[in-house]
């Protein structure tokens, strides 16, 4: 969509079941990319976690005296 266009359809599949305005449209946008960035910042949180908590537990131990 453009900042001219008044309309666009919301699809459900390749069936159309509402329409919204372009103000509507940026909105869910926003709200969609700020909730890509959330799930990306926990998906990479627990990666490393995981990674973390692997290597400390495969890391060779050093004998104590």
């Amino acid at each position: 969509m453009r900042p001219g266009d008044t309309e666009c359809s919301v699809l459900d599949g390749s069936v159309a079941v509402a329409t919204r305005s372009y103000e509507q449209q940026q909105r869910v946008q926003d709200l969609e990319h700020r909730r890509d960035i959330v799930n990306g910042g926990l998906l990479l949180t627990y990666g490393t976690a995981g990674t973390l908590a692997s290597w400390f537990a495969t890391r060779p131990r050093t004998p104590q005296d």
